[in-house]
């Protein structure tokens, strides 16, 4: 189906099989403990404010609505959308994987989240920036945390952040998020398979990537690949874990202009735009896709 707002390139694997993945192409410049690393708060926008403006309108349109407005129809090709309906357990179940202070969800989601209609956890790797996020925020004092500090590249078990925040392992989700940190998982296929053996039948997964990165902490075959490869990489990873309904979003293409940059950058940051711009010049914004995937119904 076409794509009214978006363009959408389904993924097809090859006919004689993925390629064998070397445990080399995960390694990385700086294999220092992540922990360490990741200790210091860091309250940056990690992609400009046309991606975010992007991204929060995509993830509007794919995090179920509990209100009952229909999905629009830019976001379907194969039609990961709206994610799966709502657990007889509770409200739609979100996780936001390697979160921060910001989740990048539409305001309409922190409304159903306070109002008790949604319910999104958060996994990452600093505890300040985890508490400062309103989306992982109980309703209610009593509640159980909604954030857990998890190294998934020490533990890539999703069943056990989802334990350790108290969710019975009845209880599945709905769509999951991880937004511009992919390239940072050292076993991102393990992961995004513990990630689908949680996920209910009809529900998504969303990876944001962007062409932004930590440079020493980003995985070697991410350093060596251009941006259709990354792409292609995202898609396979998904496929291997059992996704499927796989495809490629793109969000924004970049021709955005953008006055603010994140924290780490390849080629240039808000400063060389703001420079660039001054001499009239077109400064260009970040581009950003989604490679997301559904659970199969059996």
């Amino acid at each position: 189906m076409a794509s009214k707002r978006y363009k959408i390139t389904p993924y097809s694997p090859p006919a004689n099989g993925l390629p064998e993945l070397n445990a080399k192409d995960f390694e990385r410049s700086d294999e220092s403990d992540d922990a360490q690393f990741y200790s210091d708060a860091r309250f940056v926008a990690h992609i400009d404010e046309g991606a975010i403006e992007g991204l929060s309108r995509y993830y509007g349109e794919v995090i179920p609505d509990p209100d009952g407005a229909a999905p629009s129809d830019s976001t379907s090709a194969t039609s990961p959308s709206s994610g799966a309906a709502a657990s007889t357990q509770g409200p739609p179940l979100i996780l936001d994987l390697c979160s921060s202070w910001i989740s990048h969800y539409p305001s309409r989601v922190k409304k159903q989240v306070q109002d008790g209609k949604l319910e999104v956890l958060g996994q990452g790797m600093n505890a300040a920036e985890l508490k400062k996020n309103p989306l992982l925020t109980p309703p209610h004092s009593s509640s159980p945390q909604r954030w857990i500090v998890h190294d998934l590249n020490t533990n890539p078990s999703i069943s056990a952040v989802l334990s350790r925040l108290q969710i019975p392992s009845t209880r599945k989700l709905s769509t999951s998020t991880l937004t511009v940190s992919i390239d940072y998982l050292t076993r991102p296929v393990t992961v995004l398979e513990s990630l689908e053996s949680v996920t209910q039948e009809g529900g998504t997964v969303h990876l944001a990537v962007s062409n932004r990165c930590f440079l020493t902490k980003a995985v070697k075959r991410w350093m060596h690949a251009d941006e259709d490869t990354r792409l292609k990489m995202c898609c396979e990873d998904l496929w291997r874990a059992g996704w499927r309904d796989v495809e490629v979003v793109e969000v924004t293409d970049g021709s955005m202009e953008s006055s603010q940059g994140g924290e780490e950058r390849r080629g240039g940051g808000g400063g060389l735009k703001a420079f660039m711009a001054s001499l009239g010049l077109p400064a260009g914004g970040d581009p950003l896709w989604v490679v997301r995937g559904r659970k199969a119904e059996k």
